[in-house]
Order: C-alpha cells, then structure tokens, then sequence
C-alpha cells in the first residue's frame, strides 16, 4: 500500500456504492462528478487495486472493492455517527450539564436559577455537585461552578457575577458591640472565613484583623447563622442569609466584614456546546435582575 487513504475519500466511496451513480453521488455530497470520479481513481491508486469496473450503463464492484466496502461502511457510518453528535453538542440544546455550586446559596437563590433553566430547556438535563468545600473542578468532570471567594489563577475563565458583603450579626438579645474590642470579647460561630475575622471601618476604612474566642466553627454558613440566633455566638454573615434567620440583629454598625466575590467558572469561551452557552447566558441575566 502506497499511503493510508482520507476518511472522507472512504465516505465518498461508500457513498457513491451506496447511490450506484457518479451523478446522484456527487448531487448527494455536492462535488462535482469530475472531482468525485478522480477522487476514487486517487484512492485506487493509494490502495493498489481497482475497487469499480467503470462501464457507460453502471458501477459494478470488483470482489476486491465488494470485501473493502463491507469492511469500511460500519467505520464511516460510525464516523458520521460521531460527528453528528458533536454537532448536535454545539447546535442543539440538549444533553448533560455537570454544575458545581455552594450548598448554602444553592438553598437560598440558585436553587430557583437552575429550576427555571431547567423548565425553560426540557431536554437539557442538569446534574449538581452541592457543596461548601471547593470540589476539585477537574476529578468532579464538572462543566461550569458557581464560586465565593478569590479565585487562584487557573485554566478555568471566571466570570464575575457580584459581590457579597458581610457583617457581624449576634442574637436579637445582645447589645451592640461596635469597636474591635468588644468584638474580640464576644464568643464567636465561624462559617469558612478563616483563622482571624478581617474587619473594615466604614468611614475611615481602617481595616483590623481579631482573634475570635470560637465556640463553633463550621463550613455551613446557615447552620452557623442558627447558632448564633440561639445564642451560641456572633457570627459573619453576608446580608441575604441574615434576613432569612429570624433572631438575628447587626451587632456593630460602624465596622463589617470582608466583601467576597462571586464567580462563575467555565472552561472555554470557544467551541462550547450549546447548553453550555445557554446556561451561562441564562445565569448572566439572572444576576441582572437580581435586588
């Protein structure tokens, strides 16, 4: 044998076999019979044989063209099959979306975000990875996450959705206490901000980092925001989870806490299926509408 053939001189041939004329052949593919015609004497050639006996009336198969054919019609209608499925990725809205967020907002907000894309796209099926941890994106196979927090510089592009700021909550009861000091001297719940509590002044910007005394630490923020309702503690907690916790109160009006942004993660920005496209398209409009 000379050289391999092409793929889509093997699609040719089968296909001219299939239709049995040069002239329906090339009306099929839209190649000019000229072209296909020396398309298939270019891959006899390669091949060393002759698979057609050529006469004015028909195309009769050689036993050597009827054993390639049999052999190569499974391999090019597997071939079609492939990238009519790949076509259908990046054209049609269907198929599996694998999407990582944070359990806590996934109770509070996104949970309505992927219900309504979900009803909006009914043969796109979501699959969600709920968790406070960061999940490693890569070993989840995930196609797109929802993060709190700076993200380290990765192969992943983050799409920056919002902002979340936090203040310092305590039980209705308590009074206030609106100096580092008296922040320092309280018992504290900790929901994954950290080791220390960063604090920022609202009016001279002054920032201050204190040492909480903690009675709980926790990776759920609404579990630690009950906590701190019933008393076990203060706590940092962004805004929209604290009006959903009834006993709650802001504990110091002149300091708060750190502002952490919120992303969206996804891999590439070309050649992305279509319901991944959509997605990021219906969360983008989402945000906008957000209070």
């Amino acid at each position: 044998m000379k050289n391999q053939p092409s793929l889509d001189d093997l699609r040719l041939f089968c296909r001219l076999v299939e239709l049995g004329s040069y002239t329906r052949a090339g009306q099929a593919l839209g190649v000019p019979v000229s072209t296909l015609s020396r398309r298939i004497r270019g891959l006899e050639e390669r091949l060393g044989v002759r698979l057609l006996h050529r006469n004015a009336h028909q195309l009769q198969l050689t036993a050597v063209g009827q054993r390639y054919h049999h052999r190569c019609l499974p391999l090019v209608s597997e071939l079609e099959s492939v990238t009519a499925n790949l076509d259908e990725e990046l054209h049609q809205p269907k198929g599996l979306l694998r999407i990582a967020a944070p359990l806590t907002q996934a109770h509070h907000d996104l949970g309505a975000l992927f219900t309504d894309f979900a009803l909006a796209y009914p043969d796109i099926n979501l699959e969600l990875s709920l968790s406070n941890n960061n999940i490693n994106l890569e070993e989840a196979a995930v196609d797109l996450a929802f993060r709190v927090g700076q993200q380290a510089d990765s192969a992943w592009i983050g799409r920056h959705l919002d902002d979340l700021p936090f203040e310092v909550y305590g039980p209705a009861h308590w009074p206030e206490a609106d100096s580092p000091e008296a922040l320092a001297a309280l018992p504290w719940v900790q929901g994954r901000i950290g080791d220390e509590l960063p604090l920022r002044h609202r009016q001279t910007r002054q920032g201050v980092d204190i040492s909480p005394r903690l009675r709980l630490r926790v990776n759920d923020l609404q579990l630690a925001a009950q906590a701190a309702a019933k008393g076990l503690g203060a706590v940092l907690l962004p805004s929209w989870l604290a009006a959903e916790i009834p006993g709650l109160k802001p504990l110091a009006p002149s300091w708060h806490g750190p502002v952490r942004p919120f992303y969206l993660l996804y891999r590439d920005r070309a050649n992305q299926p279509l319901r991944l496209r959509l997605f990021i398209e219906h969360a983008l409009a989402w945000v906008a509408k957000r209070p």
